[in-house]
């Protein structure tokens, strides 16, 4: 549908669509009025050519030079939003959580350090216990105790 600002002659192509079935306010995007669109009258018909058999041809027209294309204008902002917009609320986010470990990732840490020590303790106190057997099944191990003044 064409339309045509009521005061500063600027025209758009709307879809009908975006007007819908009652009639609505739509602000010209170049002068800011807001009115009730009504579809713009067609342009006229070009008139009807003469026969060539009838009339002798005209001379020939000097060459015109091209006009350069107008843009056109902008699209009209409508006055209020369609019904099936809904406008919303500003959405306002959290602040992210401070950064660092929490508390569960501190004492899973913890537990690990601590079951890694009673390994090395728990191991060490086996190998002294248990040196005789190790050093009669393992021969190279007499030296490690040797060192540590156990064999």
């Amino acid at each position: 549908m064409r339309i045509v600002c009521p005061s500063c002659q600027a025209t758009y192509e709307v879809p009908e669509k975006l007007l819908g079935d009652a009639p609505r306010k739509v602000r010209c995007a170049r002068c800011g009025d807001a009115w009730v669109p009504t579809p713009a009258p067609s342009p006229p018909a070009a008139p009807p050519q003469p026969s060539a058999a009838v009339a002798s041809p005209p001379p020939p027209d000097p060459p015109e030079p091209e006009p350069e294309p107008e843009l056109p204008p902008p699209p009209p902002v409508l006055a209020e939003p369609p019904p099936s917009v809904v406008p919303r609320p500003e959405l306002k986010l959290a602040s992210p959580p401070a950064p660092g470990p929490g508390k569960g990732l501190v004492l899973l840490a913890a537990l690990a350090w601590t079951a890694s020590l009673a390994l090395l303790v728990g191991g060490g106190w086996a190998a002294v216990a248990w040196r005789t057997e190790i050093m009669a099944l393992w021969a190279p191990s007499r030296r490690v105790f040797a060192l540590l003044g156990l064999a």
